[in-house]
């Protein structure tokens, strides 16, 4: 089984990504980038930036890279199996100048070959790009990226996934082995929490985002050394059927 521990300031909320207008700009090494996306500013200078000609707010992302591709990507935990809704705003002077792509990942980062791509095409205003799509049965992290091609830029806004809350419990009905019964208590929370149902032999570890083993224990208490972040449980016997997020 696997339950999803999560920051807090995910709770109650239906669109999945953080800083989806892109009005929060952070320096890292050096490189100035939209809080909680990576772009090809690390590889590419000048090729993710910050733009005031936005859509919604002040700020919108302008994408441009002469000889390479220019990109702006965020990785979110998901639930499986379950139906989301992107939608994200764009507009270029160029016939064809990239894509919107959501792809799934596995816990690890092991991709799943299932992508999404919706072309952005030429408007002189910003135009919607809407789309439903599901969640593979085997995926644990959506990753939305805005690419353009070399040579070719786009302007970017307002980009969202729409989907079910990851706060509470969701039950796979084609599942029905009892010991799926596993719980985790309280929920979300800060210091510490409890796994309940579980049994004195049950090997309970928790990974990071990145498929690390952070934690292993066969005490029912886990998350007291952990930072915030998102996290994997994992116990031996329970299938995956509940996403649970949990802040810490």
């Amino acid at each position: 089984m696997f339950i999803l521990l999560n920051f807090l300031w995910l709770l109650n909320k239906d669109n999945l990504l953080l800083n989806p207008s892109f009005e929060e700009w952070i320096d890292t090494a050096g490189v100035h980038r939209p809080r909680y996306w990576m772009t090809s500013e690390f590889l590419r200078p000048g090729s993710a930036v910050e733009d005031t000609n936005a859509y919604v707010g002040e700020l919108a992302i302008k994408l441009y890279c002469p000889d390479s591709m220019a990109f702006a990507t965020t990785t979110v935990p998901i639930c499986c199996d379950s139906t989301y809704h992107f939608k994200g705003w764009a507009k270029t002077s160029n016939i064809s100048a990239g894509s919107f792509t959501i792809t799934w990942l596995k816990i690890g980062q092991q991709p799943i070959d299932t992508v999404t791509i919706i072309p952005i095409m030429y408007s002189l205003n910003y135009r919607e790009y809407a789309k439903e799509i599901v969640a593979p049965e085997s995926a644990n992290f959506a990753v939305v990226a805005i690419a353009t091609f070399p040579g070719m830029g786009l302007l970017a806004d307002s980009v969202t996934l729409d989907g079910p809350k990851l706060f509470g419990t969701e039950e796979n009905s084609k599942t029905t082995n009892q010991k799926s019964k596993l719980e985790v208590y309280p929920n979300p929370f800060v210091v510490f929490t409890k796994v309940r149902e579980q049994k004195i032999e049950d090997r309970i570890q928790v990974y990071d985002m990145m498929g690390r083993l952070v934690e292993e224990t066969k005490e029912s208490i886990i998350g007291k050394n952990l930072p915030p972040g998102f996290y994997f449980v994992k116990v031996k016997g329970y299938k995956p059927i509940k996403v649970i997020k949990i802040g810490i």
